[in-house]
């Protein structure tokens, strides 16, 4: 469910920058340089990174900080972590062992979530159970909605 919410996610933010800066109506002079922005948007940045250039480029406000994007980042930081995973050990009785990665970014977010107490089990107890899908679901439900109200319905117009 993590991985699919966060994909949903970044489809409505390829979808909002597509409805912003529509290529057809843009007047000649000006389509190369749209075509550049619009390139600009889609490489090497994560999808809240696009959206926050998209946000710049609209002069629209946004609460990065606030509900729905701070659990949006999350969303898509916990997806890497889980779609990147580095086969690893998984448990170890070493005392020194820490098989937790990305311990520091994670741990936080499990304790957001309220899955925190499942780490003792192996950190993917933290983000592979039901809690962690209800909200994965939410989450991406609520960054949506908000992408489509009317704050978010601008597109550039020459």
């Amino acid at each position: 469910m993590i991985i699919l919410a966060d994909a949903s996610l970044e489809i409505g933010i390829h979808h909002k920058i597509e409805k912003a800066l529509p290529p057809r109506e843009i007047a000649a002079p000006l389509r190369q340089l749209f075509a550049f922005v619009r390139r600009s948007l889609w490489k090497r940045k994560p999808p809240l990174g696009k959206l926050d250039e998209l946000a710049r480029i609209l002069d629209i406000e946004v609460d990065w900080k606030g509900e729905p994007w701070r659990s949006a980042r999350d969303l898509h930081d916990v997806r890497n972590a889980l779609a990147h995973f580095e086969a690893d050990a998984l448990s170890s009785d070493h005392p020194d062992a820490d098989i937790f990665p990305r311990r520091q970014q994670l741990e936080p977010i499990a304790t957001r979530i309220g899955t925190a107490d499942k780490i003792r089990f192996g950190w993917l107890a933290a983000f592979l159970n039901p809690t962690c899908a209800t909200w994965a679901y939410e989450t991406a439900h609520s960054a949506l909605k908000e992408l489509d109200s009317d704050k978010w319905n601008l597109a550039l117009r020459f």
